[in-house]
């Protein structure tokens, strides 16, 4: 063989390699990227009388869960009750107590503690739920004088826990609110949830 083509063949041999090589490493790159298993993100907004969120959990421009504000008058008095409405056309739901039910055929939404497991089945005396208005969170009543609060979120912060269905598969995840005791509002801190479907999810867990 020449030198000539010996070069050549030499040369188409390098090329070879070269090409099967960054080939690897396309396919190793693209391997190595991956969706986080729990996807967290910031909210920090006030819920109070007449200031709203809509939150959309998964991204895709729909809002899963409606925190709002209803003023009733019970017994000639004025009561305020913030709460979190689920929107069931898209799976969404909430755990909260089974009793007392309250106002607007309402249910007090469960305070998770850090570290609490949310999944698909909760503990004796709660349940999954998408009804409208059961998600109740603070409630404060004016008889004029004085302001009576009530309900298990006052001056506490913890976790509601949530699930939402992407591509009919069920997601669980939390919403970390706190209230001051003494005032009528609601901070929505942050939320995360499980980005793999049917698999469970801690309280506070980023």
């Amino acid at each position: 063989m020449d030198s000539k083509k010996w070069k050549m063949k030499n040369y188409y041999t390098i090329i070879a390699v070269l090409s099967l090589a960054l080939t690897c490493c396309k396919k190793k790159d693209k391997s190595e990227i991956s969706v986080p298993q729990i996807i967290h993100k910031e909210v920090n907004t006030i819920l109070a009388y007449n200031q709203h969120l809509n939150l959309d959990v998964n991204g895709d421009g729909k809002s899963d869960f409606y925190f709002v504000s209803v003023l009733v008058m019970e017994n000639n008095i004025a009561s305020l009750y913030l709460l979190v409405n689920p929107d069931d056309s898209q799976g969404c739901k909430i755990i909260v107590s089974k009793e007392p039910q309250l106002v607007l055929s309402g249910l007090w939404a469960t305070p998770f503690t850090i570290g609490s497991s949310i999944s698909a089945n909760p503990a004796a005396g709660y349940e999954w739920n998408s009804f409208l208005n059961s998600g109740l969170i603070i409630s404060s009543a004016d008889n004029g004088q004085q302001k009576q609060f009530s309900g298990p979120w006052i001056a506490r912060q913890n976790y509601l826990a949530i699930q939402f269905r992407v591509n009919n598969r069920v997601h669980y995840g939390w919403v970390r609110l706190s209230n001051t005791g003494g005032k009528e509002q609601v901070l929505i801190h942050d939320f995360a949830y499980n980005n793999v479907p049917e698999q469970e999810i801690r309280a506070g867990e980023q």
